[in-house]
């Protein structure tokens, strides 16, 4: 379940019926994906953080309370900003 919810926040401008043409961006830019440190392609590029766009009004964002939400999904690896949602992900 959380790797469905981590795995939603690239694409939170497509699902609103915005996009992003960027090609520089691997993330919807001005979504809280790009405060999210858990993206695989962050690790590969030895990055902690994306880099914030000029004109990017930070999203308020709750740091995980829950050694679940903060520490255990990493057990699974970290998101790559390719993996979208899929049908099979939300089967119970």
């Amino acid at each position: 379940m959380i790797r469905c919810a981590t795995g939603s926040a690239p694409v939170d401008a497509s699902t609103l019926g915005g996009t992003v043409t960027s090609s520089k961006w691997r993330v919807d830019p001005f979504s809280t994906g790009v405060l999210f440190t858990g993206w695989k392609d962050l690790a590969e590029l030895g990055l902690s953080r994306w880099l914030i766009p000029d004109g990017y009004l930070p999203l308020t964002v709750i740091e995980p309370r829950t050694w679940l939400l903060r520490v255990g999904w990493r057990r699974h690896g970290l998101v790559p900003c390719s993996e979208l949602p899929t049908a099979r992900m939300f089967e119970h």
